[in-house]
């Protein structure tokens, strides 16, 4: 019986519920060999990366979490970051799987009264007598923390300098196709150094070396749209000449059937725009050249931005409070509508810090009334608060 199988089918192991290509990732990165004996007999640490290329219902944003829960069971005391474009995007991520994930895996979330038994909280100062990990946190309402001292750390490119000078022992991205590559290798990568000699592997064949999920660095992601965003398969040129460190992995929602709806794969292609949005959103098609591709100088590094939202924590839900900065209700807005037979759009700009910032756009298909009333009520509703 191979290692999937059992994973999935002996009934002496403990019952969890991954998709084959999920199993695959997770005994791949588990049992990673990354690091190497020295002529000198020393054992020397390099750490291991890993890709999970995925497309709409493929379970990415499952298999980072069951390895999250992996990796709190292995590594007590660590520090984990998990970044993705926006803190509001890493949070909501955490709130809407950790819970079902964690409790397969036998952890639970800690609640003073129900369960004063439970493993671990999220964005609150963790019980007294519970476990710290090796390097100091300075805030805890950004954090989840198991009662073995393990912790998340959320890290989001629109607050880039909050991850700068971390010491982690593993990074997470999620949906990183979306992050600019500088971001990942001038500040995130380099925060992946703590604890060098914490962590021991306890494989009788690889005593002295570094545990297989320590300095690991994975990323989960969506096909890329753009030329910039590329770089998302560099792990697999890099496997190519080195499988001992690094690990691409491709899946699309045919691997995930046992979890999806009967006829989901033909609904998300009826609900797609287009034929060619269907296929790099939820087949995971890659692209060389998009259609109809007209805007040959845009540049997401130049053309773009990510800091948009500013963040306030409630003390009484334990959550971060997002509202939009790019948005001024008192300023002026630019509005250009494009009038077409099959649909009618429209883009809003408004001027920020010499920069013309473009904040929303809308569309109307089909309507009861003309397309063009459509789209003025759904922009009077909108923006029904702006002075």
């Amino acid at each position: 019986m191979s290692k999937v199988s059992k994973y999935l089918d002996d009934p002496t192991v403990l019952k969890l519920h991954p998709n084959p290509a999920q199993a695959r990732f997770l005994f791949t990165v588990m049992d990673n060999q990354a690091d190497f004996m020295g002529a000198n007999g020393l054992g020397y640490q390099t750490g291991f990366r890993a890709t999970f290329n995925g497309g709409r219902g493929s379970g990415k944003t499952n298999v980072l979490m069951r390895l999250l829960a992996e990796s709190a069971l292995e590594l007590p005391r660590a520090k984990l970051g998990l970044a993705s474009m926006t803190f509001r995007h890493v949070q909501d991520v955490v709130l809407s799987q950790s819970r079902k994930v964690l409790e397969e895996y036998g952890l639970h979330e800690y609640e003073p009264k129900h369960r004063p038994w439970g493993h671990y909280v999220i964005n609150r100062r963790p019980p007294d007598g519970w476990w710290q990990p090796w390097e100091g946190i300075n805030t805890y309402e950004n954090c989840m923390s198991f009662k073995n001292g393990f912790t998340v750390v959320f890290l989001s490119a629109d607050r880039a300098d909050t991850a700068r000078g971390l010491n982690l022992d593993q990074l997470f991205m999620d949906e990183s196709f979306r992050l600019k590559e500088s971001f990942y290798n001038t500040v995130l990568r380099k925060t992946v150094r703590a604890n060098k000699f914490s962590y021991k592997d306890r494989r009788k064949h690889r005593k002295g070396l570094n545990h297989p999920l320590h300095w690991l660095i994975a990323d989960f992601t969506s096909a890329a749209w753009t030329p910039e965003q590329q770089w998302i398969y560099r792990t697999e040129e890099l496997m190519k000449k080195d499988p001992q460190r690094y690990f691409f992995m491709e899946s699309t929602p045919y691997d995930n059937l046992m979890n999806l709806p009967g006829n989901w794969i033909e609904s998300e292609r009826e609900a797609s725009e287009t034929e060619m949005a269907f296929e790099i959103e939820v087949l995971n098609r890659r692209i060389e050249k998009l259609e109809n591709a007209y805007y040959s100088g845009l540049s997401y590094a130049k053309h773009t931005y990510s800091e948009m939202y500013d963040y306030q924590f409630d003390d009484q839900k334990r959550l971060y409070i997002h509202k939009r900065t790019d948005y001024d209700v008192l300023k002026p807005l630019d509005i250009s509508l494009d009038f077409n037979a099959s649909f009618t759009c429209m883009v809003v700009a408004q001027e920020s810090n010499k920069e013309l910032r473009f904040i929303d756009n809308l569309f109307v298909k089909k309507s009861d009334s003309t397309l063009v009333e459509a789209l003025g009520k759904a922009f009077c509703k909108k923006y029904s608060a702006h002075r």
